[in-house]
């Protein structure tokens, strides 16, 4: 069982008290969760990494992933940190074939500003998925992120776009995201790990889960840069500015661009 309480006062030791009150009976209280406003905290959890002290920001919408596991039984509350980390599993047999990825191939032939206006197009469609919807169109436009992020400067005006929206469209382009990473088959993986580390990073809606996505992403620059602002505690804002405010050079430098493809981060000021 998990006891929620909504309200915009402190009800810590009233929560603690009932909690100690049901001990006797043969409720078990897995979690305690205080929601204010757009966040949460557990009154249960001591790990910052999992329950920062500034909350998590409350969930909007469940993703696709999040739905698949659950109709595979597994429950969709978490019991503990292992099981939250349990959850960025790589997923090999949701990964595009080997035919989506030949019809993803001529898209490294646009021009870069074609590239990432696709790439925005490819993650925001993935956004809008739910269960019910084609899965070979999914794994289709899977495919098409995955080589279009291949290209640093890409990727970082993804990354960077998604800093700039809203914190509703910020969390589901994240599980969005998150998704890509988990379903990219292994020798692709380590990109869009980096990247769902750095997008979980700026909206702090799951540290565990970002240091998961981390030891995917291993050999990134972005991801050395996202691990030393988690190392460092960044309050997720700071981390999102950030990226935000690099969105005005990437464009730039789309704009100027001669080049088809790019290695230099942007964001990370290195060879990624």
């Amino acid at each position: 069982m998990v006891l929620v309480f909504y309200t915009d006062t402190d009800l810590t030791q009233a929560a603690l008290d009932l909690i100690a009150n049901l001990e006797p009976s043969d409720l078990v209280v897995r979690d305690a969760l205080l929601v204010d406003g757009d966040r949460y905290w557990s009154l249960m959890c001591e790990d910052p990494e999992c329950c920062p002290p500034q909350g998590n920001p409350s969930p909007t919408s469940t993703s696709v992933l999040e739905a698949e596991q659950a109709l595979c039984g597994h429950p969709t509350v978490a019991r503990s940190r292992e099981e939250v980390a349990a959850r960025f599993t790589p997923r090999p047999d949701l990964a595009p074939t080997r035919e989506d990825f030949r019809t993803a191939a001529d898209l490294q032939r646009l021009p870069v500003q074609v590239r990432c206006d696709t790439a925005w197009e490819c993650l925001s469609t993935l956004a809008r998925s739910r269960p019910e919807s084609d899965r070979e169109v999914v794994s289709v436009v899977r495919a098409g992120l995955l080589v279009l992020i291949r290209d640093t400067l890409v990727r970082d005006y993804v990354l960077a776009s998604v800093a700039a929206t809203d914190t509703d469209t910020a969390l589901a382009l994240t599980d969005a995201l998150v998704g890509l990473a988990l379903t990219a088959p292994e020798g692709l993986r380590a990109v869009p790990a980096a990247a769902a580390a750095a997008v979980l990073a700026m909206t702090g809606t799951c540290p565990v889960g970002a240091r998961e996505l981390l030891a995917l992403g291993e050999g990134q620059s972005l991801a050395t840069l996202v691990e030393s602002a988690l190392d460092q505690a960044l309050p997720p804002e700071q981390i999102r500015e950030a990226f935000s405010q690099a969105l005005l050079e990437i464009e730039h430098l789309i704009s100027d661009d001669t080049h088809e493809v790019h290695s230099t981060s942007t964001v990370a000021g290195g060879a990624a």
